[in-house]
């Protein structure tokens, strides 16, 4: 099915050379809207200059999508984002832009629909690690596998008989 190009984007696709701007989407309260190449306004809403880098966006054999990203952590704002906020069920768009401003909704290309998979490190960057809604595997469950089971546990000193040796419970 043929697609038809914005004015904007069918100008750039002459051009010789061109950089894609990526626009990356944190589903945290608030939202976190982040672009690759300055500010931006698209979509109504403003995509912050933060020095994001889209750095893989592949298609998996589950028939989903795998991405990473890096997000400048200097001030360790971003870790303290994922640390404190987690990111279990985060969820993370990112859409590709063309040209200069300003952008028309239809400028924008959806590329990837997902969430946070894992985050591989937290240093001067971090990383996270994305996979799509309808990939086979996800490392990060999306249920609970059970109830906390440290409910039930005994009292510091409790004495265990076990096969003839006598375990006494300590406190960490």
């Amino acid at each position: 099915m043929p697609r038809s190009l914005s004015v904007n984007n069918a100008s750039v696709v002459t051009q010789i050379g061109t950089e894609p701007i990526y626009l990356v989407s944190l589903g945290y309260t608030p939202i976190i809207r982040l672009c690759t190449n300055g500010t931006r306004s698209w979509n109504g809403y403003t995509w912050n200059d933060s020095g994001v880098e889209v750095v893989r966006l592949v298609r998996t054999e589950g028939g989903g999508q795998a991405a990473e990203i890096r997000l400048p952590n200097h001030d360790n704002a971003y870790g303290a984002v994922v640390l404190g906020k987690g990111i279990r069920d985060i969820p993370v768009d990112i859409y590709q832009l063309y040209g200069a401003e300003p952008h028309a909704v239809e400028d924008g290309e959806h590329l990837f629909s997902g969430y946070i998979d894992g985050v591989p490190s937290i240093d001067d960057f971090v990383t996270l690690s994305l996979m799509s809604g309808g990939a086979f595997v996800r490392r990060t469950p999306r249920i609970p596998l059970s109830v906390f089971l440290g409910t039930n546990m005994p009292v510091p000193g409790t004495r265990i008989t076990w096969a003839g040796d006598v375990l006494v419970l300590e406190s960490q």
